[in-house]
C-alpha cells in the first residue's frame, strides 16, 4: 500500500471539504427553469458565494452583479487553494493554477487585439490565482500591445517573456496566433518536457492534465482549418508536440475527406466518447460548444482519477476544474437569461462532471 505523505493527506481532506459545496447539478437545473436573474441572486447570497454577491450587489444589478461575484469569489478560491499546498505539492499546485493565468493572459491579449472598450473586455474576462481583478483592470487599460506585453513580462518573466519576442512578428502580420502559440508553447510544451523526468505522482497527472490540453488546442487547430486550403501535412505542422494524440493520428484526422470520417479517428482514443457530439458541432460548423464538450472529457477524466485514488493531486485537478466549471455555468446561465437565450440554448453550454457517460 502506497503511504501516503501527510501534506497530501492535509490537502485532499481540504478539498474534500471544498468540492462539497459546489451547487449541484440539479440545483443549476432549477435555476435554469426558474429563467430569473434575480432567483441566481438569491442562492448565491445562500451560497459559498454571499460575501462575493452582498458586495457585487453594492455595485451591480442583475447580471452584471453576478458575473462580478462569481469572478471574485473564484478568484478567492484559488488563491485559497495555492495557499493551502505545502511541502513536495507546493510547486506542482502553483504550476497547475497558472494555467488560469495563462488563460487571463489570452483573454488579455485578445480583447487588445480586437480594440475592444474597456467595459466590452471586463465581460469577457476571469482573472486568475495571482493575475487577481485589480491588476487585471489595470493590464486590461493599457493602450497598446507593446504597453501590455511589456507589462505582462514584468509580471511573469518565465510565462510572458516570450511574448517579447513575438511582438515585432505580431506587428507584421497582425497575427494573434503567434504571441497565444508562444505562451502554449512556454507553459504546456516547456511543462510536458520538464515533468517527463519526475516519477512523483503529482507529476504524472499534472503531465496527462498538460497534454489534454494541448490536444485541445490541437484539436481546435485543426476544427478550424477543416475548411481552409491548406493543405493537410501544412496544418499539422502548425500543431504543437507533446499531447497525447500522436502527430500520425493527427495527420490522419488533417487527412480525413469528410467529418465523419475524421472524428472516427479519434475512436481509438480518450476522445471515443464525444466523438457523436463532436460529428454534431463540427458538421454544423458550430465551435463554441465543443470548447465545453472537451471542459466535460477533462472533468470526465480527473473525476475518474480521482475516484480510484480520493487521497491524490487528481483530486486537487478535479476539483479545480470542477469549480472553474461551476463558474463558466453561472456566469453562461445569467448572462444567457439576461439576453432571453432559449432555454435549449443555454442547456447546450451547461457542463456538469455528474454528467459522465451521458448526452445532455
Amino acid at each position: 500500500m502506497k503511504a501516503w505523505s501527510a501534506d497530501i493527506i492535509y490537502y485532499a481532506a481540504r478539498i474534500r471539504a471544498m468540492k462539497s459545496q459546489l451547487i449541484s447539478p440539479a440545483s443549476m437545473e432549477e435555476l435554469l427553469d426558474a429563467n430569473d436573474v434575480q432567483v441566481v441572486i438569491e442562492v448565491l447570497l445562500h451560497s459559498p458565494y454571499a460575501e462575493a454577491m452582498s458586495e457585487a450587489l453594492a455595485r451591480f444589478q442583475g447580471a452584471k452583479a453576478v458575473e462580478d461575484a462569481v469572478t471574485r469569489h473564484f478568484s478567492a478560491t484559488f488563491q485559497k487553494l495555492r495557499a493551502m499546498a505545502n511541502g513536495e505539492l507546493k510547486p506542482y499546485v502553483e504550476f497547475y493554477l497558472l494555467q488560469w493565468d495563462l488563460i487571463a493572459v489570452k483573454s488579455l491579449l485578445r480583447c487588445r487585439h480586437l480594440g475592444m472598450s474597456d467595459e466590452d473586455a471586463q465581460a469577457m474576462l476571469m482573472p486568475g490565482p495571482t493575475l487577481a481583478v485589480p491588476l487585471l483592470r489595470e493590464l486590461s487599460s493599457r493602450d497598446s500591445m507593446e504597453s501590455l506585453t511589456q507589462a505582462l513580462a514584468l509580471w511573469n518573466p518565465e510565462l510572458c517573456g516570450c511574448l517579447l519576442k513575438q511582438l515585432n512578428a505580431y506587428k507584421q502580420d497582425n497575427n494573434l496566433g503567434m504571441l497565444q502559440e508562444a505562451l502554449d508553447r512556454a507553459y504546456y510544451v516547456s511543462g510536458v518536457l520538464d515533468l517527463r523526468q519526475d516519477a512523483h505522482e503529482a507529476a504524472q497527472c499534472l503531465r496527462t492534465a498538460l497534454q489534454m490540453e494541448i490536444d485541445r488546442i490541437n484539436l481546435r487547430m485543426l476544427f478550424r482549418l477543416s475548411q481552409s486550403a491548406l493543405e493537410p501535412e501544412a496544418r499539422v505542422s502548425r500543431l504543437l508536440p507533446g499531447g497525447s494524440l500522436s502527430k500520425l493520428l493527427l495527420r490522419r484526422f488533417a487527412e480525413a475527406p469528410s467529418v465523419a470520417d475524421a472524428v472516427e479517428v479519434l475512436g481509438p482514443t480518450m476522445y471515443r466518447d464525444i466523438v457523436e457530439r463532436l460529428y454534431e458541432f463540427l458538421s454544423a460548423r458550430r465551435f463554441a460548444p465543443i470548447e465545453r464538450l472537451l471542459d466535460l472529457l477533462i472533468l470526465r477524466r480527473f473525476h475518474r482519477l480521482a475516484s480510484v485514488q480520493p487521497v491524490s493531486f487528481a483530486s486537487f485537478l478535479y476539483y479545480a476544474w470542477a469549480k472553474y466549471n461551476e463558474v463558466i455555468n453561472l456566469r453562461l446561465l445569467t448572462h444567457g437569461q439576461a439576453q432571453h437565450l432559449p432555454r435549449g440554448r443555454l442547456r447546450e453550454e451547461l457542463v456538469y462532471e455528474q454528467t459522465v457517460g451521458a448526452r445532455h
